[in-house]
């Protein structure tokens, strides 16, 4: 009886260690697989991340570029604005000046998803200002036409590094830091013509206004007279020959 008994106690502590050896391994799996878990979704945050290139100005694109060019799926959330679904690194321009935030969204290879997001400063352009302070049509001769330049940085506080101005007839000005200031031009073709000019405003920042302005200075042509005489010196008499060599009609002049 004894030994009987002995046996159905071993049966019994034997049963018992196998129960717990079961539940050590399903624990040891368990927490196997939620350690394997972790590390992939540590992995994949610590390898996700944005980048950009160029200054973040309103209305200019912004190339974005994720580290991950294997990955399976990306999606791109441009602050609300706007979305990408298909490239590690697109572009995006912004409407509005502001910090904006970009989200990342990716399926990494291993098909964890990884998560990141970037502030954006996005500034505003530079607002060009610069006139004109004489008339618009001159005669050719002593032509010299005057501008006012108070072109400011978008930001405030903001500074100007370039201002560039350049005529139709192909002289440029550029002026460096902010304004105001004055400058004149004068055109030196004695046929005269319509001239317009092409602006560009670069504050430091980074950010770019280009503007054109069209027909900002008329020049009249030269009159381009010429007198002559076949015999300059004669006694009651002497005969005079004028010689229009300009492009205004001999008509169009009303008195010389």
């Amino acid at each position: 009886k004894n030994l009987e008994n002995l046996k159905n106690d071993f049966n019994m502590q034997s049963q018992i260690n196998m129960n717990i050896k079961q539940k050590i391994i399903r624990t040891s799996k368990a927490w196997g697989l939620l350690l394997s878990m972790l590390l992939a979704y540590s992995y994949a945050d610590a390898q996700c991340f944005i980048t950009t290139s160029g200054p973040a100005c309103v209305g200019e694109p912004i190339l974005f570029s994720c580290n991950q060019l294997g990955a399976k799926t990306y999606d791109w959330d441009f602050n609300g604005e706007g979305v990408n679904t298909s490239l590690c690194d697109p572009t995006f321009a912004f409407g509005t000046a502001g910090t904006k935030t970009v989200k990342l969204i990716m399926t990494l290879s291993n098909n964890t998803k990884c998560t990141t997001t970037l502030n954006v400063d996005v500034k505003p352009k530079p607002i060009v200002n610069i006139k004109r302070i004489v008339n618009k049509t001159q005669c050719f001769a002593n032509n010299s036409f005057c501008f006012t330049d108070s072109s400011k940085s978008g930001s405030s506080g903001g500074t100007i590094c370039s201002t560039t101005v350049v005529f139709d007839d192909g002289v440029k000005y550029t002026f460096n830091g902010n304004g105001p200031r004055s400058f004149c031009h004068s055109f030196q073709d004695p046929a005269g013509g319509t001239y317009g000019m092409t602006i560009e405003v670069i504050d430091c920042n980074g950010c770019i206004t280009k503007t054109r302005v069209n027909a900002v200075a008329v020049v009249q042509p030269s009159l381009g007279l010429s007198f002559t005489s076949p015999q300059p010196k004669r006694c009651d008499s002497v005969q005079l020959c004028v010689t229009n060599k300009s492009s205004v009609p001999l008509d169009s002049i009303q008195t010389f």
